[in-house]
C-alpha cells in the first residue's frame, strides 16, 4: 500500500492523537517524563518518578520545554505498517549511542489489520468514530513507549507518581482521560477501565513491575461503558474551539471519571483514578485537596538522569 494512502487512511485519527498529545494532562505527563525527579521505593529496585508540579502548576516555560522535546522526538520515531500476528501495534527500537544520553530511536509498527479497519467505512458514523478513536489511542499508547525509549533507552519503565504499575502506554491514556482504554481491538466495543489491577498478571504484564505492594491492587479490572457521543465530540472541531478552549483538560474527562471524582472528593480518598486527574477536576470545581504523590526521598541518580535528559536538547 502506498505511503500517501496510509496517510489518508489515518489522517483523522492522527489529528485527534496530536490534539490529545497537546492536552494539559498529556503535557504534564511528558514534562514529568523528560524533566523527572526519581524516588526510590524502599526495599525494592523500583523507582517512582514525578514532575514535582500538578497539571495546573506547569508554567508556560515548562510547557514550551516539553513541546520542544516532543518536536525533537519526531526525528527519533517512525511509523510503519507490518504483518503482525495477534497484535495490532508494536515497537522496534533502533538504539543510537549519544554521549550522556541513553535514549533510543523507536520504530512503531502498526498492523495491516488496523489499516484495513480504517479503510472500511461501511459502518455507521458512531462505529467509524469508534474505530478512528481506537487507532488514535493505539498511536498515543506506542508514542508513550517511544518517549520512554527516548529518555531511558532499553531500561525498565518506572511508575509515574501514584501509579502502582509501570506501563507508559496505559499511563498516558489514564492521565488524559482519567481511565485507560484499549487501542484498536477488532470487533470489540471500546470501554474505559482501571488498568492497574492484579488481572495484569494474567496478561502480558509481569507484576514484578509493580512499584508498591501488589496486594493493594484490585483483583479485577472495572470496566465502564463509553458513550458514543463522547467519542463523536472528539472529532468535532466545534468541541475543541468551544468547550475544550473554555474548560481545558477537564473537558476530556468522561462521565464515569467525573462520577468517581465526586465520590473521591466526598470521601477524601484516592481510588481507581490517577491523583493528578482528580486534583485537576477538584480545582475546576473549586475544591482544594492535595496529596504528596512521592513520599520517598529523591534517588541519588536524579542529577545524572536530569543532565542526560537536558543533553537531548542538543542531540541528533
Amino acid at each position: 500500500m502506498d505511503v500517501e494512502i496510509y496517510d489518508n487512511i489515518v489522517r483523522r485519527p492522527a489529528i485527534l492523537a496530536s490534539r490529545l498529545l497537546d492536552s494539559p494532562q498529556a503535557l504534564h505527563y511528558f514534562y514529568g517524563t523528560y524533566f523527572r525527579r526519581n524516588c526510590q521505593v524502599p526495599g525494592t529496585w523500583h523507582e517512582v518518578y514525578v514532575s514535582g508540579k500538578s497539571v495546573t502548576e506547569l508554567s508556560l516555560r515548562d510547557i514550551e520545554a516539553t513541546r520542544k522535546q516532543l518536536i525533537l522526538l519526531t526525528g527519533r520515531v517512525s511509523f510503519e505498517s507490518a504483518e503482525l500476528q495477534g497484535i495490532v501495534a508494536g515497537q522496534r527500537n533502533r538504539c543510537t549511542e549519544v554521549t550522556g544520553v541513553r535514549g533510543c530511536k523507536s520504530a512503531i509498527q502498526l498492523s495491516m489489520q488496523l489499516y484495513s479497519a480504517a479503510q472500511n467505512k461501511d459502518r455507521t458514523d458512531d462505529e467509524n468514530a469508534e474505530v478512528d478513536f481506537q487507532i488514535a489511542i493505539t498511536m498515543l499508547h506506542e508514542l508513550a513507549h517511544a518517549v520512554h525509549n527516548d529518555v531511558q533507552g532499553s531500561a525498565y519503565e518506572d511508575c509515574f507518581e501514584d501509579s502502582f504499575v509501570a506501563e507508559a502506554g496505559y499511563e498516558l491514556a489514564a492521565r488524559i482521560f482519567g481511565m485507560a482504554t484499549w487501542g484498536f481491538r477488532p470487533n470489540r466495543k471500546t470501554t474505559w477501565f482501571n488498568w492497574q489491577s492484579r488481572y495484569l498478571q494474567l496478561g502480558s504484564h509481569d507484576l514484578d513491575g509493580t512499584c508498591y505492594d501488589q496486594r493493594r491492587l484490585p483483583k479485577k479490572i472495572a470496566r465502564y461503558e463509553m458513550d458514543p457521543s463522547f467519542i463523536q465530540k472528539l472529532f468535532d472541531k466545534g468541541f475543541w474551539d468551544g468547550e475544550y478552549a473554555t474548560r481545558g483538560g477537564v473537558a476530556l474527562l468522561p462521565a464515569p471519571v467525573i462520577d468517581l471524582c465526586r465520590e473521591i472528593a466526598d470521601r477524601q480518598i484516592n481510588i481507581a483514578l490517577p491523583f493528578g486527574v482528580v486534583k485537576l477536576w477538584m480545582e475546576s470545581d473549586g475544591i482544594s485537596y492535595y496529596q504528596e504523590p512521592c513520599p520517598y526521598p529523591p534517588n541519588e541518580n536524579f542529577e545524572i538522569r536530569k543532565k542526560a535528559s537536558e543533553a537531548q536538547n542538543d542531540g541528533p
